[in-house]
Protein backbone atom coordinates (compact mmCIF):
# COMPACT_ATOMS: atom_id res chain seq x y z
CA UNK A 1 0.00 0.00 0.00
CA UNK A 2 1.25 3.81 -1.10
CA UNK A 3 2.34 5.48 2.07
CA UNK A 4 0.06 8.62 3.07
CA UNK A 5 3.52 10.62 2.44
CA UNK A 6 3.44 10.02 -1.07
CA UNK A 7 -0.35 8.99 -1.51
CA UNK A 8 -1.36 12.75 -0.57
CA UNK A 9 1.01 14.29 -2.84
CA UNK A 10 0.43 14.18 -5.57
CA UNK A 11 2.39 16.57 -7.08
CA UNK A 12 5.72 14.96 -6.07
CA UNK A 13 4.65 11.94 -8.71
CA UNK A 14 4.60 14.66 -11.38
CA UNK A 15 7.60 16.60 -10.30
CA UNK A 16 9.76 13.78 -9.73
CA UNK A 17 8.99 12.82 -13.72
CA UNK A 18 9.11 16.18 -14.60
CA UNK A 19 13.09 16.24 -13.18
CA UNK A 20 13.76 12.34 -14.75
CA UNK A 21 16.42 14.05 -16.95
CA UNK A 22 19.51 16.25 -15.90
CA UNK A 23 19.05 19.79 -16.27
CA UNK A 24 21.51 21.34 -18.47
CA UNK A 25 22.54 25.14 -16.81
CA UNK A 26 21.86 28.15 -18.49
CA UNK A 27 24.72 31.15 -18.93
CA UNK A 28 22.59 34.56 -17.74
CA UNK A 29 22.95 36.91 -20.47
CA UNK A 30 24.82 40.44 -20.28
CA UNK A 31 21.99 42.80 -19.10
CA UNK A 32 23.79 45.77 -18.16
CA UNK A 33 22.62 49.12 -19.77
CA UNK A 34 24.64 51.00 -22.20
CA UNK A 35 26.65 53.93 -21.31
CA UNK A 36 27.73 57.02 -23.04
CA UNK A 37 30.37 55.38 -25.00
CA UNK A 38 27.29 54.11 -26.97
CA UNK A 39 27.04 56.50 -29.96
CA UNK A 40 24.65 54.21 -32.34
CA UNK A 41 21.28 52.35 -30.15
CA UNK A 42 19.81 49.09 -32.27
CA UNK A 43 17.02 47.02 -31.31
CA UNK A 44 15.45 43.79 -32.11
CA UNK A 45 12.27 43.07 -31.71
CA UNK A 46 12.31 38.77 -30.70
CA UNK A 47 8.35 38.58 -31.11
CA UNK A 48 8.49 39.94 -35.09
CA UNK A 49 12.03 39.72 -35.82
CA UNK A 50 11.85 43.64 -36.75
CA UNK A 51 14.88 45.76 -36.39
CA UNK A 52 15.58 49.05 -35.50
CA UNK A 53 18.18 52.01 -34.35
CA UNK A 54 17.60 55.19 -32.52
CA UNK A 55 17.92 58.21 -34.83
CA UNK A 56 16.77 62.00 -33.98
CA UNK A 57 14.67 60.98 -30.68
CA UNK A 58 12.89 58.31 -32.20
CA UNK A 59 13.32 54.67 -33.30
CA UNK A 60 13.42 54.01 -37.08
CA UNK A 61 13.19 50.56 -39.04
CA UNK A 62 16.86 49.60 -40.46
CA UNK A 63 16.24 49.65 -44.68
CA UNK A 64 18.43 46.98 -46.23
CA UNK A 65 20.07 45.67 -43.24
CA UNK A 66 22.79 47.58 -42.38
CA UNK A 67 23.38 50.88 -40.24
CA UNK A 68 25.94 53.07 -40.41
CA UNK A 69 27.12 55.16 -37.16
CA UNK A 70 30.23 57.06 -35.94
CA UNK A 71 31.78 54.89 -33.12
CA UNK A 72 30.49 52.07 -30.50
CA UNK A 73 27.03 50.57 -31.31
CA UNK A 74 24.89 49.11 -28.75
CA UNK A 75 22.10 46.70 -28.91
CA UNK A 76 19.10 45.74 -27.15
CA UNK A 77 16.19 42.83 -27.45
CA UNK A 78 12.88 43.39 -26.59
CA UNK A 79 9.57 41.57 -26.65
CA UNK A 80 11.28 38.21 -25.02
CA UNK A 81 11.81 37.89 -21.19
CA UNK A 82 14.41 35.96 -19.83
CA UNK A 83 12.33 34.19 -17.40
CA UNK A 84 11.63 31.81 -20.64
CA UNK A 85 13.74 32.67 -23.02
CA UNK A 86 17.59 32.36 -23.64
CA UNK A 87 19.00 35.57 -25.46
CA UNK A 88 22.61 35.39 -26.94
CA UNK A 89 23.99 38.26 -28.43
CA UNK A 90 27.13 37.65 -30.84
CA UNK A 91 28.95 40.05 -33.79
CA UNK A 92 30.76 38.57 -36.23
CA UNK A 93 33.56 40.92 -38.57
CA UNK A 94 33.31 41.46 -42.33
CA UNK A 95 35.12 43.13 -44.83
CA UNK A 96 32.78 46.76 -46.13
CA UNK A 97 32.15 47.23 -49.66
CA UNK A 98 34.66 50.39 -49.44
CA UNK A 99 37.57 48.42 -47.95
CA UNK A 100 37.00 45.60 -50.25
CA UNK A 101 37.45 48.55 -53.24
CA UNK A 102 40.17 50.35 -51.66
CA UNK A 103 41.96 46.45 -51.27
CA UNK A 104 41.39 45.55 -54.48
CA UNK A 105 42.50 48.34 -56.70
CA UNK A 106 46.06 48.43 -54.63
CA UNK A 107 46.01 45.18 -55.21
CA UNK A 108 46.98 46.31 -59.45
CA UNK A 109 49.69 48.60 -57.94
CA UNK A 110 53.26 47.95 -56.41
CA UNK A 111 53.55 47.33 -52.84
CA UNK A 112 49.69 47.99 -52.63
CA UNK A 113 49.68 45.72 -49.74
CA UNK A 114 52.47 47.51 -47.64
CA UNK A 115 50.12 50.18 -48.46
CA UNK A 116 46.72 49.09 -47.26
CA UNK A 117 48.55 48.07 -44.15
CA UNK A 118 50.18 51.24 -43.07
CA UNK A 119 46.48 52.65 -43.36
CA UNK A 120 44.89 49.87 -41.47
CA UNK A 121 47.67 50.61 -39.01
CA UNK A 122 47.18 54.57 -38.70
CA UNK A 123 43.03 54.23 -38.26
CA UNK A 124 43.83 51.67 -35.66
CA UNK A 125 46.02 54.36 -33.79
CA UNK A 126 43.07 57.17 -34.33
CA UNK A 127 40.33 54.94 -33.24
CA UNK A 128 25.41 16.07 4.66
CA UNK A 129 26.65 12.94 7.12
CA UNK A 130 24.48 10.05 8.69
CA UNK A 131 24.27 10.32 12.57
CA UNK A 132 25.19 7.95 14.99
CA UNK A 133 22.59 5.64 16.35
CA UNK A 134 22.19 6.22 19.74
CA UNK A 135 21.98 4.39 22.96
CA UNK A 136 19.25 1.60 22.99
CA UNK A 137 16.32 2.28 25.13
CA UNK A 138 13.27 0.08 26.13
CA UNK A 139 10.25 0.17 27.82
CA UNK A 140 6.55 0.77 26.09
CA UNK A 141 6.62 4.42 26.96
CA UNK A 142 9.91 5.14 25.06
CA UNK A 143 8.97 3.12 22.12
CA UNK A 144 6.02 5.50 22.14
CA UNK A 145 8.17 8.60 22.12
CA UNK A 146 10.60 7.27 19.54
CA UNK A 147 7.42 6.38 17.56
CA UNK A 148 6.30 10.15 18.04
CA UNK A 149 9.09 11.79 17.16
CA UNK A 150 9.40 9.92 13.72
CA UNK A 151 6.39 10.40 12.97
CA UNK A 152 6.61 14.37 13.85
CA UNK A 153 10.07 14.07 11.17
CA UNK A 154 8.18 12.35 8.64
CA UNK A 155 5.52 14.64 8.94
CA UNK A 156 7.86 17.62 8.97
CA UNK A 157 9.03 16.55 5.68
CA UNK A 158 5.96 16.40 4.11
CA UNK A 159 5.09 19.76 5.11
CA UNK A 160 8.57 20.99 3.41
CA UNK A 161 7.23 19.09 0.37
CA UNK A 162 3.30 20.61 -0.26
CA UNK A 163 2.66 22.15 2.80
CA UNK A 164 2.17 25.90 3.47
CA UNK A 165 5.28 27.48 1.94
CA UNK A 166 6.33 24.24 1.31
CA UNK A 167 8.36 23.67 -2.27
CA UNK A 168 4.87 23.13 -4.03
CA UNK A 169 3.74 26.65 -3.20
CA UNK A 170 7.41 27.64 -4.38
CA UNK A 171 7.29 26.40 -7.76
CA UNK A 172 3.82 26.76 -8.58
CA UNK A 173 4.74 30.86 -7.58
CA UNK A 174 7.68 30.69 -9.77
CA UNK A 175 5.78 29.11 -12.70
CA UNK A 176 2.90 31.40 -12.39
CA UNK A 177 5.11 34.44 -12.42
CA UNK A 178 6.91 32.97 -15.40
CA UNK A 179 3.55 32.64 -17.67
CA UNK A 180 2.54 36.31 -16.54
CA UNK A 181 5.77 37.54 -18.11
CA UNK A 182 5.90 35.16 -21.34
CA UNK A 183 2.11 36.71 -21.91
CA UNK A 184 3.64 40.49 -20.75
CA UNK A 185 7.35 40.77 -21.56
CA UNK A 186 7.06 44.19 -20.56
CA UNK A 187 5.94 43.83 -17.31
CA UNK A 188 8.91 41.74 -16.10
CA UNK A 189 10.82 43.89 -13.90
CA UNK A 190 7.62 44.22 -11.89
CA UNK A 191 6.44 40.76 -11.69
CA UNK A 192 10.29 39.41 -10.70
CA UNK A 193 9.82 41.95 -7.70
CA UNK A 194 6.43 40.43 -6.95
CA UNK A 195 7.64 36.83 -6.89
CA UNK A 196 10.78 38.61 -4.30
CA UNK A 197 8.40 39.64 -1.98
CA UNK A 198 5.88 37.15 -1.95
CA UNK A 199 8.51 34.57 -1.47
CA UNK A 200 10.27 36.59 1.17
CA UNK A 201 12.29 35.10 3.30
CA UNK A 202 12.40 31.72 1.64
CA UNK A 203 14.71 33.24 -0.56
CA UNK A 204 18.23 34.33 0.19
CA UNK A 205 20.97 36.21 -1.45
CA UNK A 206 24.11 34.18 -0.73
CA UNK A 207 27.56 35.83 -1.15
CA UNK A 208 29.98 33.23 -2.70
CA UNK A 209 33.59 33.44 -3.45
CA UNK A 210 34.95 35.02 -7.17
CA UNK A 211 30.99 35.23 -7.78
CA UNK A 212 30.24 39.48 -8.29
CA UNK A 213 27.22 40.25 -5.68
CA UNK A 214 25.51 37.34 -4.35
CA UNK A 215 23.33 34.42 -5.23
CA UNK A 216 20.07 33.93 -4.88
CA UNK A 217 19.14 30.35 -3.08
CA UNK A 218 15.82 29.26 -1.50
CA UNK A 219 16.37 28.14 2.18
CA UNK A 220 13.55 25.35 1.00
CA UNK A 221 16.31 23.67 -0.43
CA UNK A 222 18.51 23.55 3.30
CA UNK A 223 14.88 23.03 5.13
CA UNK A 224 14.31 20.02 3.57
CA UNK A 225 17.84 18.12 3.81
CA UNK A 226 17.40 18.98 7.30
CA UNK A 227 13.99 17.42 7.87
CA UNK A 228 14.82 14.37 6.03
CA UNK A 229 18.35 14.24 7.83
CA UNK A 230 15.88 14.02 11.46
CA UNK A 231 13.21 11.32 9.92
CA UNK A 232 16.91 9.50 9.28
CA UNK A 233 18.02 9.69 12.99
CA UNK A 234 14.75 9.16 13.89
CA UNK A 235 14.44 5.90 12.37
CA UNK A 236 17.51 5.24 13.57
CA UNK A 237 16.73 5.33 16.61
CA UNK A 238 13.22 3.82 16.68
CA UNK A 239 14.97 1.42 15.10
CA UNK A 240 17.67 0.08 17.63
CA UNK A 241 14.41 -1.22 19.80
CA UNK A 242 14.19 -5.04 20.59
CA UNK A 243 11.22 -6.84 19.62
CA UNK A 244 9.05 -3.98 17.68
CA UNK A 245 5.52 -4.40 17.51
CA UNK A 246 3.37 -3.93 14.37
CA UNK A 247 2.32 -0.55 14.69
CA UNK A 248 6.18 0.41 14.97
CA UNK A 249 7.39 -1.63 12.04
CA UNK A 250 4.84 0.08 9.66
CA UNK A 251 5.92 3.40 10.48
CA UNK A 252 9.42 2.28 10.07
CA UNK A 253 8.36 1.05 6.37
CA UNK A 254 6.99 4.69 5.67
CA UNK A 255 10.08 6.10 7.01
CA UNK A 256 11.83 4.02 4.38
CA UNK A 257 9.77 5.27 1.41
CA UNK A 258 10.80 8.63 2.27
CA UNK A 259 14.26 8.06 2.67
CA UNK A 260 14.45 6.26 -0.53
CA UNK A 261 12.79 9.16 -1.95
CA UNK A 262 15.50 11.88 -0.93
CA UNK A 263 17.61 11.87 -4.46
CA UNK A 264 14.55 12.64 -6.43
CA UNK A 265 12.80 15.43 -4.17
CA UNK A 266 16.59 17.23 -3.36
CA UNK A 267 16.94 17.10 -7.29
CA UNK A 268 13.53 18.54 -8.04
CA UNK A 269 14.19 21.31 -5.47
CA UNK A 270 18.04 22.13 -6.85
CA UNK A 271 15.78 22.34 -10.57
CA UNK A 272 12.87 24.75 -8.68
CA UNK A 273 15.82 26.72 -7.39
CA UNK A 274 17.35 27.21 -10.32
CA UNK A 275 14.08 28.09 -12.05
CA UNK A 276 13.06 30.24 -9.00
CA UNK A 277 16.97 32.11 -9.59
CA UNK A 278 15.58 33.28 -13.28
CA UNK A 279 12.53 34.44 -12.66
CA UNK A 280 13.34 36.58 -10.20
CA UNK A 281 16.34 38.01 -12.00
CA UNK A 282 14.30 37.82 -15.41
CA UNK A 283 14.58 41.63 -17.67
CA UNK A 284 12.47 42.32 -20.19
CA UNK A 285 15.47 43.82 -22.34
CA UNK A 286 18.39 42.32 -22.99
CA UNK A 287 21.27 44.46 -23.83
CA UNK A 288 25.13 44.35 -24.78
CA UNK A 289 27.69 46.67 -25.84
CA UNK A 290 29.54 48.90 -26.72
CA UNK A 291 31.29 47.41 -29.58
CA UNK A 292 32.73 49.38 -32.31
CA UNK A 293 34.36 47.53 -35.66
CA UNK A 294 37.74 48.03 -36.91
CA UNK A 295 38.40 50.65 -39.66
CA UNK A 296 37.60 48.95 -42.80
CA UNK A 297 35.27 46.20 -41.06
CA UNK A 298 31.46 45.79 -40.65
CA UNK A 299 30.00 43.88 -37.93
CA UNK A 300 27.12 41.42 -38.32
CA UNK A 301 25.21 41.31 -34.86
CA UNK A 302 23.17 38.11 -34.32
CA UNK A 303 20.64 37.93 -31.63
CA UNK A 304 19.42 34.79 -31.34
CA UNK A 305 15.95 33.79 -29.38
CA UNK A 306 14.91 30.77 -28.15
CA UNK A 307 12.82 29.19 -25.76
CA UNK A 308 14.97 28.12 -22.30
CA UNK A 309 16.03 24.52 -21.44
CA UNK A 310 14.40 23.93 -18.04
CA UNK A 311 11.28 21.84 -19.13
CA UNK A 312 8.60 23.68 -16.86
CA UNK A 313 10.49 27.32 -18.23
CA UNK A 314 10.17 26.15 -22.00
CA UNK A 315 6.51 25.05 -21.28
CA UNK A 316 5.54 28.10 -21.21
CA UNK A 317 7.30 29.67 -24.33
CA UNK A 318 5.13 30.99 -27.03
CA UNK A 319 7.92 31.60 -29.91
CA UNK A 320 9.36 29.75 -31.83
CA UNK A 321 13.81 30.18 -32.03
CA UNK A 322 14.20 33.54 -34.04
CA UNK A 323 17.63 35.12 -35.22
CA UNK A 324 17.66 38.65 -36.50
CA UNK A 325 21.04 40.09 -38.03
CA UNK A 326 21.89 43.92 -37.98
CA UNK A 327 24.86 44.40 -39.89
CA UNK A 328 26.38 47.89 -38.60
CA UNK A 329 29.38 49.80 -39.94
CA UNK A 330 31.01 52.98 -39.26
CA UNK A 331 29.86 55.97 -41.23
CA UNK A 332 33.25 56.66 -43.66
CA UNK A 333 34.78 59.89 -44.00
CA UNK A 334 35.84 58.84 -47.39
CA UNK A 335 33.62 55.97 -49.28
CA UNK A 336 35.74 53.82 -51.60
CA UNK A 337 34.01 52.63 -55.16
CA UNK A 338 35.55 50.08 -57.53
CA UNK A 339 34.40 50.17 -61.43
CA UNK A 340 35.56 49.58 -64.62
CA UNK A 341 35.76 52.34 -67.46
CA UNK A 342 36.07 52.87 -71.45
CA UNK A 343 38.73 55.37 -71.05
CA UNK A 344 39.02 57.68 -74.22
CA UNK A 345 42.51 59.58 -74.85
CA UNK A 346 41.83 61.95 -78.05
CA UNK A 347 45.94 62.76 -77.75
CA UNK A 348 46.95 59.18 -77.12
CA UNK A 349 48.62 58.79 -80.74
CA UNK A 350 52.53 58.86 -80.90
CA UNK A 351 54.83 57.91 -83.39
CA UNK A 352 56.66 54.90 -83.62
CA UNK A 353 60.79 54.33 -85.55
CA UNK A 354 62.51 52.32 -87.67
CA UNK A 355 65.83 52.49 -89.38
CA UNK A 356 65.89 52.77 -93.14
CA UNK A 357 69.47 53.80 -95.00
CA UNK A 358 71.50 54.24 -92.21
CA UNK A 359 69.09 56.61 -90.98
CA UNK A 360 66.48 56.78 -88.47
CA UNK A 361 62.70 57.09 -89.52
CA UNK A 362 59.28 56.95 -88.47
CA UNK A 363 57.90 54.35 -89.09
CA UNK A 364 53.89 54.75 -88.40
CA UNK A 365 52.12 56.15 -84.95
CA UNK A 366 50.79 53.76 -82.04
CA UNK A 367 47.06 54.36 -81.49
CA UNK A 368 46.51 54.41 -77.81
CA UNK A 369 43.59 56.45 -77.62
CA UNK A 370 41.11 54.01 -77.27
CA UNK A 371 41.35 50.93 -74.27
CA UNK A 372 39.24 50.12 -70.37
CA UNK A 373 40.59 50.85 -67.22
CA UNK A 374 39.85 49.51 -64.08
CA UNK A 375 38.63 52.77 -61.71
CA UNK A 376 39.16 53.64 -57.59
CA UNK A 377 36.34 56.40 -56.61
CA UNK A 378 36.40 58.54 -53.28
CA UNK A 379 34.12 60.11 -52.29
CA UNK A 380 32.55 61.92 -48.80
CA UNK A 381 28.54 62.01 -47.37
CA UNK A 382 29.02 65.89 -48.48
CA UNK A 383 29.04 64.78 -52.07
CA UNK A 384 27.52 61.15 -51.78
CA UNK A 385 23.55 61.60 -51.86
CA UNK A 386 22.97 57.65 -53.54
CA UNK A 387 21.35 56.52 -50.26
CA UNK A 388 18.72 59.48 -51.10
CA UNK A 389 18.32 58.11 -54.64
CA UNK A 390 20.60 61.16 -55.96
CA UNK A 391 24.29 61.31 -57.40
CA UNK A 392 27.05 61.13 -56.40
CA UNK A 393 30.55 63.04 -57.37
CA UNK A 394 33.87 61.33 -57.44
CA UNK A 395 36.75 63.30 -56.34
CA UNK A 396 39.48 62.40 -57.17
CA UNK A 397 38.75 59.21 -59.76
CA UNK A 398 42.11 56.75 -60.20
CA UNK A 399 42.21 55.03 -63.08
CA UNK A 400 44.45 52.32 -64.14
CA UNK A 401 44.63 50.70 -67.85
CA UNK A 402 46.46 47.57 -67.70
CA UNK A 403 46.05 46.55 -71.76
CA UNK A 404 47.28 49.70 -72.94
CA UNK A 405 49.56 49.36 -76.27
CA UNK A 406 52.79 50.27 -74.60
CA UNK A 407 51.98 49.24 -71.19
CA UNK A 408 50.21 50.54 -67.77
CA UNK A 409 48.32 53.72 -68.08
CA UNK A 410 47.55 56.08 -65.07
CA UNK A 411 44.50 58.87 -64.58
CA UNK A 412 43.63 61.12 -62.12
CA UNK A 413 40.41 63.07 -62.12
CA UNK A 414 36.87 63.26 -61.49
CA UNK A 415 33.51 61.66 -62.24
CA UNK A 416 30.08 62.13 -61.77
CA UNK A 417 27.42 58.88 -61.00
CA UNK A 418 24.10 58.21 -61.11
CA UNK A 419 23.25 54.71 -60.04
CA UNK A 420 25.63 52.85 -61.58
CA UNK A 421 26.46 54.53 -64.79
CA UNK A 422 29.47 56.79 -64.66
CA UNK A 423 30.65 59.70 -66.05
CA UNK A 424 34.58 61.08 -65.93
CA UNK A 425 37.53 63.26 -66.72
CA UNK A 426 40.76 64.22 -66.08
CA UNK A 427 44.54 63.74 -66.93
CA UNK A 428 46.26 60.65 -67.83
CA UNK A 429 49.73 59.27 -68.06
CA UNK A 430 50.38 56.78 -71.15
CA UNK A 431 53.46 54.85 -71.95
CA UNK A 432 55.19 55.49 -75.30
CA UNK A 433 58.09 54.55 -77.41
CA UNK A 434 60.94 57.07 -77.39
CA UNK A 435 64.21 57.45 -79.60
CA UNK A 436 67.35 56.70 -77.07
CA UNK A 437 69.69 60.16 -77.65
CA UNK A 438 68.58 60.46 -81.35
CA UNK A 439 65.91 62.01 -83.73
CA UNK A 440 64.45 61.19 -86.82
CA UNK A 441 67.01 61.24 -89.75
CA UNK A 442 69.59 60.87 -87.18
CA UNK A 443 72.85 58.30 -88.87
CA UNK A 444 73.07 55.36 -87.62
CA UNK A 445 76.87 54.05 -87.26
CA UNK A 446 77.81 50.87 -89.41
CA UNK A 447 76.31 47.81 -87.80
CA UNK A 448 74.01 49.60 -85.25
CA UNK A 449 71.11 48.83 -84.56
CA UNK A 450 68.03 51.21 -83.78
CA UNK A 451 67.47 51.41 -79.59
CA UNK A 452 63.93 52.65 -78.53
CA UNK A 453 62.63 53.05 -74.42
CA UNK A 454 59.25 52.97 -73.73
CA UNK A 455 58.84 55.71 -71.11
CA UNK A 456 55.53 58.17 -69.30
CA UNK A 457 55.31 61.80 -71.25
CA UNK A 458 55.77 63.96 -68.10
CA UNK A 459 53.11 65.96 -69.54
CA UNK A 460 49.32 64.31 -69.24
CA UNK A 461 46.86 64.52 -71.94
CA UNK A 462 43.32 65.01 -71.11
CA UNK A 463 40.76 61.80 -71.17
CA UNK A 464 37.26 61.25 -70.99
CA UNK A 465 35.61 58.03 -69.96
CA UNK A 466 32.50 56.55 -69.27
CA UNK A 467 31.77 53.25 -66.70
CA UNK A 468 30.47 51.09 -64.11
CA UNK A 469 30.54 51.77 -60.59
CA UNK A 470 30.28 49.72 -58.28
Amino acid sequence: MMPAFIHRSGWLAVLLLATASPLRSTATPLVSAPDARCSVALRIDARTGRTAWWREGEWRPVHGGTVRGEGPACVEVVGASTAVYRVEISSAPYETASYAALAGFLGHLPHGADILRGAAEAAAFLQGHRPAAGPKVRGNSAEAELRQALQAAIDEAKAQVDGPGGLVDVRNAVLLAAGRMAEAPEETEALAGELRLRLGERLECVRVEAVPGCEDRLRTTALLTAAFRRVDAAAVRLQALPDADDETRELLGTARLVLRSYPEVMAAAQAVQREARLVVRAVSVVRWGPVAPEWGKGLAISAAVSPRQEPELAALATLEPRTATIKYELEDVVTFAPGVALLAVPGGRYPSYTSSGGLVTQAGRTDQRLTWAFSLGLTYPALDARARGGPALWLPQLLVAPAADQGPAFGVGTAISWRVARLGLGAAWLRREKLAGLQVGSPLASGAKLTTVKAYELAPKLYLDVGLVF
